[in-house]
């Protein structure tokens, strides 16, 4: 998905800074992946952004480390316009939100207890409202 593909390109962009002795071909690979407009998981850069990069990369042949710079910053504000409140909307956060605040964990609760449990243990916890599974 569109929201998965802004976030492999931001763990790809971590991942160029720390091994910038294969740079370039670290740069190329990550262009080929989510900045070529032909890509199959090509995220939604500007024209001129893409060039600029396609020149950096493939022209010059001179990517450095703050290269991505402005396409990671557009991917970082996708997901935090777009894709993070859906996020905190989801039940994968309240999951989280519930585990956080000392009560079984998501997995735990599903696999282990029952509907009957799970009423009975928010009745000891004093919660009216434990998230539904």
């Amino acid at each position: 998905s569109y929201n998965e593909d802004n976030l492999l390109f931001w763990e790809e962009i971590r991942r160029y800074r720390r091994a910038m002795s294969s740079a370039t071909f670290q740069a190329r690979r990550i262009f080929k992946t989510y900045v070529h407009p032909e890509s199959e998981n090509a995220l939604d850069f500007s024209e001129s952004m893409c060039q600029a990069l396609y020149d950096e990369i493939f022209l010059n042949a001179t990517p450095v480390i703050d290269t991505f710079d402005s396409a990671e910053q557009d991917a970082i504000e996708i997901m935090r316009m777009k894709y993070f409140p859906k996020f905190l909307e989801s039940d994968v956060c309240n999951g989280l939100v519930i585990a956080k605040k000392g009560l079984p964990k998501a997995i735990m609760v599903e696999n282990e207890y029952g509907e009957q449990e799970l009423e009975e243990m928010e009745e000891m916890l004093g919660q009216s409202n434990v998230m539904e599974l």
